[in-house]
Parts: structure tokens; sequence; C-alpha cells
């Protein structure tokens, strides 16, 4: 299926009745997808690790803070490019704040908007939470366009305040302040592994001789070259395996503190306690 043209009320229609827009988890369908719009090279489809499913983000910093959403514990499903629908609502919201509603260029249709993110989480109560996210650069407030950026934005805010779902601008910026998110896409490479590197004792192992290299201040890929060998375990699985362990949060490090990679000094870490246990409970049974 090619780029979708919205010049008429029934092509609107028609992504209604495809779908578009519609469902959860790996059975949602969002209402913009890649092709749909114009690139400058910065778009991408990634492939959901806590829904597996293609995921349609359209801008770097809707990349970043999508990881950030994965990584999250409480998150349970993301979904991307949320159409403002039924469209009358956001009508609504633009005739309470006294705005031109926006229209489709080159046509008197008007527009379906979108929020980035619609996000379920579950709270401390075990109860399900709807909350939307919009990303932006703080340039996009700055020029000509400012004014009409901050409408639609305040258009997003009424038309979730009235569904009681809470809406939140983050900005680029705030995404940038720290080494997280970018961390998290260099750990997110191995955010699935072959099954024998998941096996409980390997992994016990294979943190054991990881915290007795701390002491010595070599860098990771020295650290993890050393632990291979102790181990026998080829250095690139050593390297998948360490990723793997911090992005599933078995061994926990200060994502935010500077940016990882190889070259880094192996910081200190602290073990997940339910690995250990998980692996002596697995080696009691299998004994």
């Amino acid at each position: 299926m090619g780029r979708r043209r919205f010049q008429t009320e029934a092509d609107i229609e028609r992504a209604i009745r495809d779908g578009f827009g519609q469902g959860t988890g790996v059975d949602y369908k969002p209402w913009l997808r890649v092709r749909d719009v114009p690139s400058q090279g910065l778009s991408k489809k990634t492939l959901g690790v806590k829904v597996p499913r293609p995921y349609q983000l359209l801008s770097q910093n809707e990349h970043l803070y999508f990881l950030t959403l994965e990584f999250s514990r409480s998150v349970t499903d993301i979904r991307e490019q949320y159409p403002l629908l039924p469209r009358s609502k956001a009508e609504e919201a633009a005739q309470l704040l006294g705005f031109t509603y926006p229209r489709y260029p080159g046509t008197s249709l008007n527009y379906v908007l979108t929020t980035d993110f619609l996000v379920t989480t579950v709270n401390a109560s075990g109860n399900q939470v709807i909350s939307a996210r919009t990303v932006k650069e703080e340039s996009a407030f700055d020029g000509g366009g400012a004014y009409r950026v901050s409408e639609k934005l305040e258009i997003e805010r009424v038309f979730w305040e009235a569904q009681g779902v809470e809406w939140k601008l983050v900005l680029k910026e705030t995404l940038f302040q720290t080494s997280f998110a970018r961390n998290l896409a260099w750990l997110r490479k191995n955010a699935k592994i072959d099954r024998d590197l998941q096996n409980y004792a390997l992994q016990k192992k294979f943190i054991a001789e990881l915290q007795n290299c701390v002491a010595n201040e070599w860098t990771i890929e020295e650290g993890l070259r050393k632990v291979g060998r102790k181990i026998f375990v080829p250095f690139p699985d050593c390297k998948r395996l360490y990723q793997n362990l911090l992005w599933n949060r078995k061994i926990l490090i200060d994502l935010k503190a500077e940016l990882i990679s190889w070259s880094t000094q192996l910081p200190k870490f602290e073990v997940d306690s339910k690995l250990i246990l998980a692996a002596d409970q697995k080696i009691e049974m299998t004994a």
C-alpha cells in the first residue's frame, strides 16, 4: 500500500473502515505511517520489543521517547500517531478556544489531528491508566509558525482533557538533559538474545565474573573479554549478554550518568536478587 492522501471525507472514512487509528497491542494500526508523511530522513519503522509490531516513528525525537516508554516497567502498550477521533470533538475544542481548525493543504477538508503517543500504564494499584504525550523541539516555538504550533497543541490538550486523559508535552531538550535515551538506544540492540544466552546458570556465572572485574578499572570491552575467557563464552556473545542484562534490569547501573560505549570504564553495578534466586532454583530443579 502506497502513501495515503486525504483530500475528501471519503478518504478519511476509508481509513477508519480500514482500521487505522484503532486496536490495541499488536493489532493497533497507527493513523499515520512513515510513508504517509514527507520525510527528512529521520523517520523510521522500528519493531517493538514490548509489543512486537512495527512502530511508525516520524522523528528522531519520537524514536528516543519511544525507547524510554519501552524501557518503563509500568508501560504495557504504546500507540503512536493516535488520531483525535471523533473529529467533531477536536473541532469543538478548537471552537471553545477560538482557534481556526486546521485543514489539509489545498483542500477545505478539516484535518484529523494526531497525538504522538497514547500510552497505557499500570499504576501501583494494578489499574490501567491511559495518558497522551506529544514530542516537540523547543525550536518549534520560534519563528513565524510558532503561534500555529501552539494552537494545535492547545487543541490536543483540551481534546484529551475532555476525555479525562492526561496530556503532556515532552520537549527534545528534556530528552537530552541526560544520556538516558541514547544509552537505551545502545542497549536495545540486544533487548532480545538467543535462548542459549538466556540460561539462568550462565547468567549467574557471567555476573559473578563481571563483578570481579569492576575493581580493576578496565573498560567494558576489556572486562567482557576476560569474563568470556573465564566462562568459555565468545566475546560477541558476552557483549550481547551485557546489553541484554542491562536492558532487562537484571544488572543495574545509572543510565543517566554518562554515555556508555565499549570503551567506557566498566561501571559498578547492582544485581537483581531475583535473578540469582531464579538461577539457584533452576539449578536445584535440574540437579
